[in-house]
């Protein structure tokens, strides 16, 4: 074989490429099977999902709370009646009127353990609808509650 510029002729004739060229084609190849083989390790690898918080509640935690009466006293006047809560427990409340946020508001519990307290809140708007929905929230020991109950309005 002689080998001069570009490429090489072997005893029969034909062009052969220099071994530089070949060692470079035979090291991209290489290069392209190791980014390959990367990419579907890293595909199997699956995020190891964290564990679930859990929180501790108080003991007695099912009678740490309770909202006893929910009642429109017409379209404009919401009454709560609650016990047990926490001194200090602030309460959200949303009402929807027909799938509308028609009044929100929030009250601080006051404490006396079993004592019963009622709280009248005005709704401005008044409602409008045949039926609405009362939300409360609060959060208790760091763990949030929720708590919603329907009342029909066309006796108002």
């Amino acid at each position: 074989m002689t080998w001069g510029r570009g490429r090489a002729r072997t005893r029969h004739g034909t062009e052969s490429a220099p071994p530089a060229r070949l060692a470079l084609a035979a090291l991209a190849l290489a290069g392209i099977a190791v980014g390959v083989v990367i990419v579907v390790r890293r595909r199997r690898r699956r995020p190891v999902p964290e564990p679930p918080r859990v929180l501790t509640l108080p003991r007695d935690a099912a009678e740490l709370d309770n909202i006893f009466d929910i009642e429109f006293v017409d379209r404009a006047t919401l009454r709560v009646g609650y016990s047990l809560f926490p001194t200090g427990t602030e309460v959200h409340w949303t009402v929807v009127d027909d799938r509308f946020t028609m009044a929100t508001g929030a009250f601080v519990a006051r404490g006396g353990g079993s004592q019963a307290h009622i709280i009248t809140q005005l709704l401005e708007p008044a409602l409008v609808g045949e039926r609405a929905e009362v939300h409360f929230m609060w959060m208790i020991a760091e763990v949030p509650f929720h708590y919603t109950v329907r009342r029909e309005l066309t006796l108002l």
